[in-house]
């Protein structure tokens, strides 16, 4: 909210406003002054806003837009508006006289000459960050960022240093992402003001300041300030989660309060928290500022001289439809003078959002990152041995695979097995079964061996997934005149295709599977007890291969020397002058530094 002074709010309280304006079209080094005399009636409009037309956000780089018509009393030279600032101003009459209020500086961007007048359209400085960014990567606090897109683009900062930094993650030190999206210094602003949880915007004066959304309300306003009523939700917008990508890894990180409940906020591949090793500190920095969010969505219109109000300002409201116990925060806004000041807070319903669950919400991270048209191609393999008896059923291969839209995968698999017969000369027969999401698939191959040994069973199917979300691909072996055994990493699938993720991550299900072992009844002769099972999970990690290399120790043999002015001197090259490693798991280098062990013997 623009800082007004006690007359100039008790002046907003009368029943009878007395306002006017008074600016001034700035051409090179000359002004040319205007009032409303000079402005057609009900021509002059500001709109700007710091969300999309749906939900809050932030990083948000949004330009406000200023249009009037001159009528003709108002000269100015023709053809001279190119780069010209037009900078109006609201002049409310108080008891001290009248008060200044300002409303932006524009750059003008179109300008129509008629017989009537001069339409103009301009735009605020957030247009002067449009220029093409020659920066691939570099390395600094998010403020260095911010001041280096204002020296190069000619706009002035309305924050100190010390205020960016007090920002969320503000005393970071980021190191923005060499492959990224940002092509202009605006692409550069918007990530700065997301990883500050916060959305940019031009100040009254032209300069450029970053605002965070926040609980205090800046005002209060009843039922007669409302010109032509309002609407009010009947829920309130809330983040309680959030979402990264992470553009090395390809996958997408969630992240979440004690009690999620709410909206799911993605804030996409952010270029400042991809290499960062404060990564998760800083993701969590930004939900917790997201979780101040927690306003209605409205619309209202309040009187022309109420244009004090800012992106951001959070009002509370009473009398009519309103509930003075919530919070309601200004996204968007289109001021016409002397008509309305129309004021809107958008925000979705977190019930309907809470409907799908916390999977749900991780798989629209992952559809968000992956987009239609998205290929994925991958190869899963077994990390146990896996057996399956005579007679029995066994899971062989399970995939986890997150389609975003209809899917065509193709599966492709070569298993080494080793088949031992239950008897010399007995044919062994193996049938393949697939299952999609606990359903039997229709093709289930068959395979028949007349010796034991090793063998090599080659699988092939393509699935169409119609429905997206999670889905569970599960290959089963079932043998009977012998017993297969299959060694780790044997098992190679590949699974490709598009609209699609291979191993997406946990879904969050845990799958209990219970064997029992075939038994054949003779004679019914017995008693049944009692019949426990317990069930334990364990974390199979990989074996490691450890190169080692040792050296022996050696000696060297007896010197024997005579003679007080006889010097002597022994030397050798280290067996091992340097050795260099790296450890693939950690992607770290090691040097073995140089050393060696000698002896002798004798005196």
């Amino acid at each position: 909210m623009y800082e007004i002074s006690e007359a100039f709010s008790e002046a907003l309280t009368r029943p009878v406003k007395h306002y006017r304006i008074r600016g001034e079209v700035q051409i090179g080094s000359t002004s040319y002054e205007f009032t409303e005399l000079n402005i057609e009636k009900r021509s002059l409009s500001i709109s700007n806003q710091c969300s999309d037309d749906d939900n809050v956000g932030i990083g948000q780089v949004y330009m406000a837009e200023c249009s009037l018509t001159f009528v003709n009393n108002f000269n100015l030279p023709k053809r001279s508006l190119k780069d010209a600032k037009i900078i109006p101003n609201l002049q409310m009459l108080t008891e001290n006289g009248y008060e200044n209020v300002p409303l932006g500086v524009f750059n003008i961007a179109e300008a129509n000459w008629a017989t009537w007048g001069i339409e103009i359209t301009a735009y605020d400085n957030m247009s002067l960050l449009d220029k093409p960014i020659a920066l691939d990567s570099a390395s600094g606090y998010i403020s260095d960022f911010i001041i280096y897109a204002c020296t190069e683009c000619g706009v002035s900062l309305g924050m100190t240093e010390a205020e960016l930094r007090a920002l969320p993650n503000g005393t970071e030190y980021v190191t923005l992402y060499l492959e990224n999206d940002i092509e202009t210094y605006r692409d550069l602003i918007s990530w700065c003001a997301a990883t500050m949880a916060s959305f940019a915007t031009m100040d009254r004066s032209g300069s450029l300041v970053f605002r965070c959304y926040g609980q205090i309300s800046v005002d209060t306003l009843n039922g007669m300030d409302r010109i032509n009523g309002a609407l009010f939700s009947d829920f309130e917008t809330r983040y309680t989660s959030l979402t990264v990508d992470d553009i090395n890894k390809e996958t997408t990180d969630y992240y979440a309060l004690a009690i999620d409940d709410g909206l799911t906020y993605h804030l996409g591949s952010n270029p400042f928290l991809q290499n960062s090793t404060s990564r998760e500190r800083m993701a969590q920095n930004i939900l917790n500022a997201l979780a101040l969010i927690d306003y209605v969505p409205f619309e209202t219109s309040l009187a022309s001289a109420l244009v004090v109000y800012d992106l951001g300002d959070v009002l509370t409201f009473t009398g009519g439809a309103a509930d003075e116990t919530k919070m309601y925060c200004i996204t968007q806004y289109e001021w016409q003078y002397g008509e309305e000041y129309y004021a809107k807070g958008v925000g979705q319903n977190p019930a309907l959002a809470n409907a799908r669950g916390k999977t749900d919400k991780e798989i629209t991270g992952v559809a968000n990152r992956s987009g239609k048209g998205s290929s994925d191609f991958e190869i899963i393999t077994n990390l146990r041995e896996v057996a399956v008896e005579n007679r029995r059923r066994r899971r062989v291969l399970h995939a986890s695979i997150m389609t975003v839209e209809d899917a065509k995968v193709k599966m492709d698999a070569e298993i080494l097995l080793t088949v031992a017969p239950v008897q010399q000369g007995t044919e062994i027969i193996c049938s393949v079964t697939y299952q999609l999401d606990s359903q039997i698939l229709t093709r289930n191959p068959v395979e028949t061996w007349s010796i034991g040994g090793q063998h090599i069973l080659r699988l092939m199917y393509a699935l169409a997934i119609s429905k997206s979300g999670f889905h569970n691909f599960d290959i089963y072996l079932e043998v009977s005149g012998g017993n297969i055994a299959i060694e780790p990493y044997e098992i190679q699938a590949t699974f490709s295709g598009l609209g699609i993720v291979v191993d997406p991550g946990w879904s969050g299900q845990l799958e209990l599977v219970d064997d029992a072992p075939v038994f054949e009844l003779e004679e019914l002769e017995f008693d049944i007890t009692a019949y426990s099972e317990s069930v334990s999970t364990s974390i199979i990690v990989p074996d490691r291969i450890i190169l080692t290399d040792a050296a022996p120790v050696f000696e060297l043999e007896e010197l024997e020397f005579d003679g007080s002015d006889y010097v002597d001197s022994v030397s050798f090259k280290p067996y091992i002058s340097e050795l260099l490693w790296r450890e693939a798991a950690a992607s770290t280098w090691g040097t073995l530094k140089e050393s060696y062990v000698w002896g002798h013997t004798g005196g």
